[in-house]
């Protein structure tokens, strides 16, 4: 049998014979060599027009000739129905035209012996070079692949970026060439990069760019935009290369005395370079003061969420360059049908909210109507596809009930889910009194009420979970999800963690909590894993958990009961939990480890010199707060924070996620820091279902 790199391998062989006797011969002579083979037999031409290209063999070996399979025809069929497969020719008094037309014609080798030796050496070099050439079709496909998204990333980048060969530019960003006043980059091309630079400092950026090595490098600079304004800025300098060819690539960083320059970068900022419209971090910010002034006065103000019904399925039918124009096209449907007051802003990947404010509610119920009816009408047409696109939209009205910007997100989400969950292309209205969570039978929400209500659910299965996937940004195929869990109220909704994880400490529930999820996610995983589908879990524990001594052996347990594999699981404890209890977590996690399954930290950075905990726990992945995370692209020191934080993981041969990763802007940094995995609702949203379409999302590009 083949072997290679210690994986035996086996060959399907398509033999073109006059007998079926002498193909079985050969098929012996290669099966007594250790070649495993699958052969399959076409004595005539019409058998082996008959084939069907599914049947796709490895190689083909052409041995008898004659009229009814003569050599010629015998080549045209199999370089018509199998053009990639290597065509191996026993000779046999052919003539040496008809021969050297056949090899034109694509066969790769003729065998001028009947030696069984011949045949299995020229049967193990032929599948050799096909591997090979495999696995350089799969690479030339992933180099393809990951230039275009870089390619995306670099558009989408808030970082001024530039390619430079010998002095001239060759690539600008979007961003770039904002900076320097310019619309379009043909407005550029073959002008030297020395007219962006301030005219009596141009000597010194002409040294440093001569001087420049592997390293990336860094200068502080004059620089000079369009219009004559003279900026200071910082530069990185880095080694790059474009259709093969070396050239310079560098980073322009604006210094913040530059205060114009700064301001027209915020402005940048905060819009979503997909659609144009406000990004999800500019509208969360706005949100609260606006919520705040409108309160008390005698307008109507309400939150619209609107999200696009099935957009994962149009997404995987139309790919990801078609779903990114829908989605621009949706968002300026949606802007030519508000009022130039309103706050509209794209806040996820096929979500968009609006805040506006309207004379009395009957108003603000009609924007959701044509809302609905416009995005309804509006037909995308793609190379291929007409999509009839429509959206799902929950409206939630500002009222005195309404105590914080983030509950009337939350009532708007929450009705808008409503409106999906019913089919979709509908408006919900969130009704305090019919929708809000219901505590152990009341709205009311105390800690009594609360606390009965998650008894009752731990005894009779009144949690949901839910799964949100962690994406890689390196390229790795494992299929990773974040579970999460929902308690149930008394009509079946769905209540958050943060109402009731404190009361199951409170009541010392926590133990029983983590068993339940437990045990339900390991079954679930049990159904989700495959040998296709390399899915892992990441499953919350609480301290508790790490102190309870029966937790281990009911693990093993539960592991073997449901013939799962340890190491397709991750268990991950927040970092202030580890912090208080140390020596209770370092005895655990050693335990953990004899059963394969892996170990995490969460909301790692909150706290002073977090590395000292990497130091003195071992882990296998670390999950960064989403506080660093959502102040990532406004802050350079909390980037660099990140940044070094990100290289002392890796340096102890961890993997770092970034958690509540919300716009296409936050990812192209993270890409930049080289972490290794995001999680997010800008990627997906938690779902009941598991699954994930593994390209990037809009505005995205990565490794």
């Amino acid at each position: 049998m083949i072997v290679e790199n210690n994986k035996s391998l086996s060959i399907r062989l398509l033999f073109v014979d006059r007998s079926s006797n002498n193909a079985e011969e050969k098929v012996s002579a290669l099966r007594n060599a250790g070649v495993a083979v699958h052969p399959q037999v076409a004595c005539s031409l019409a058998e082996l027009e008959s084939i069907s290209d599914e049947a796709d063999p490895d190689l083909i070996f052409y041995a008898s000739p004659g009229k009814a399979l003569d050599l010629p025809s015998a080549v045209a069929i199999c370089r018509k129905q199998f053009p990639e497969t290597p065509m191996i020719v026993s000779s046999n008094g052919q003539d040496e035209d008809e021969l050297i037309d056949a090899m034109r014609q694509g066969v790769r080798e003729i065998l001028f012996s009947d030696d069984p030796e011949l045949l299995v050496l020229a049967v193990k070099r032929e599948y050799g070079d096909l591997t090979v050439r495999r696995s350089l079709d799969k690479l030339q496909d992933s180099l393809r692949e990951s230039e275009q998204r870089c390619a995306v990333l670099m558009k989408s980048s808030r970082d001024a970026i530039v390619y430079v060969h010998e002095g001239m530019h060759v690539y600008a960003n979007p961003a770039y060439l904002q900076m320097f006043g310019y619309d379009d980059s043909e407005e550029i091309e073959g002008l030297p990069i020395l007219e962006m630079i301030e005219s009596g400092e141009r000597d010194r950026f002409k040294k440093h760019l001569r001087t420049l090595s592997t390293e990336t490098t860094e200068l502080e600079i004059g620089c000079r935009n369009d219009a004559g304004e003279v900026f200071r800025s910082r530069l990185e300098f880095s080694p790059a290369s474009i259709d093969g060819e070396p050239c310079t690539q560098i980073v322009f960083r604006i210094q913040k005395e530059n205060a114009e320059l700064e301001e027209a970068l915020e402005r940048l900022r905060s819009k979503d370079a997909g659609t144009g419209l406000y990004n999800r971090d500019h509208f969360i910010s706005r949100l609260q003061p606006l919520v705040a002034e409108h309160a008390g006065q005698s307008s109507a103000c309400a939150l619209l969420y609107l999200s696009l019904d099935g957009f994962h399925e149009i997404r995987s039918r139309i790919g990801l360059s078609s779903s990114d124009k829908l989605l621009n096209e949706v968002a300026h449907v949606i802007a030519g049908n508000v009022n130039e007051g309103d706050l509209l802003a794209r806040f996820g990947d096929h979500s968009f909210t609006l805040l506006g404010c309207r004379e009395n509610r009957s108003a603000l119920d009609v924007v959701g109507e044509n809302l609905l009816k416009a995005v309804a009408a509006h037909l995308f047409q793609d190379d291929r596809d007409l999509i009839e696109p429509t959206c799902s939209i929950g409206i939630a009205h500002l009222d005195d009930r309404i105590l914080s910007g983030q509950d009337l997100l939350n009532n708007a989400d929450h009705a808008c889910r409503m409106s999906g969950d019913k089919g979709g292309n509908r408006i919900t209205t969130y009704d305090p009194v019919k929708m809000g969570a219901r505590f152990g039978g009341s709205n009311d929400a105390s800690e009594a009420r609360i606390t009965e209500l998650l008894k009752h659910a731990l005894a009779n299965d009144r949690f949901r979970l839910v799964y949100q996937p962690i994406v890689s940004l390196q390229g790795e195929s494992a299929e990773n999800y974040a579970v999460l869990v929902r308690l149930l109220d008394n009509d079946d909704s769905e209540i958050q963690p943060n109402y009731f994880l404190q009361y199951l400490r409170e009541e010392n529930l926590e133990p029983r909590f983590d068993r339940w999820v437990t045990e339900r996610a390991v079954a679930e995983l049990r159904t989700q894993r495959t040998d296709q589908c390399k899915t892992r879990f990441f499953i919350n524990i609480c301290s508790s958990t790490l102190q309870d001594e029966e937790f281990l052996p009911w693990l093993r347990d539960c592991l073997k009961k449901h013939e799962v594999n340890g190491s397709w699981l991750t268990l991950q404890v927040r970092e202030s939990e580890l912090r208080a209890h140390m020596q209770a977590a370092k005895t655990f996690f050693e335990a953990l480890r004899e059963t394969g399954v892996q170990v995490a930290i969460s909301q790692f950075g909150r706290h002073p010199k977090p590395e000292t905990l990497l130091k003195h726990i071992p882990l296998d992945w670390v999950k960064f707060d989403n506080s660093l995370v959502t102040e990532l692209t406004k802050d350079q020191q909390i980037q660099d924070r990140v940044a070094a934080l990100n290289g002392e993981i890796v340096r102890l041969g961890a993997k770092s996620i970034a958690v509540g990763v919300e716009d296409a802007n936050t990812l192209a940094v993270l890409w930049n820091l080289g972490i290794n995995s995001v999680q997010g609702y800008f990627l997906q949203e938690p779902s009941l279902e598991i699954g994930f379409d593994t390209r990037p999302p809009a505005g995205f590009a990565g490794g």
